[in-house]
């Protein structure tokens, strides 16, 4: 499991990444966000910190 933890985190911390900075640029902008952006955004967020969660209860 922790390997499979080692080779996804990265993926899950540039979905993250690239998410918050489209959910950023549209409120700098002044629109609102889409609910596909925020739902991605939550959703990487929660693997993100299952991941934490995991390691650190080891």
């Amino acid at each position: 499991m922790e390997s499979l933890i080692f080779y996804l985190s990265p993926v899950a911390g540039f979905v993250f990444m690239l998410t918050m900075i489209m959910f950023l640029t549209r409120l700098a902008a002044g629109r609102k966000s889409d609910r596909k952006i925020t739902m991605i955004l939550v959703s990487s967020f929660t693997v993100m910190l299952a991941m934490i969660v995991y390691v650190m209860g080891k």
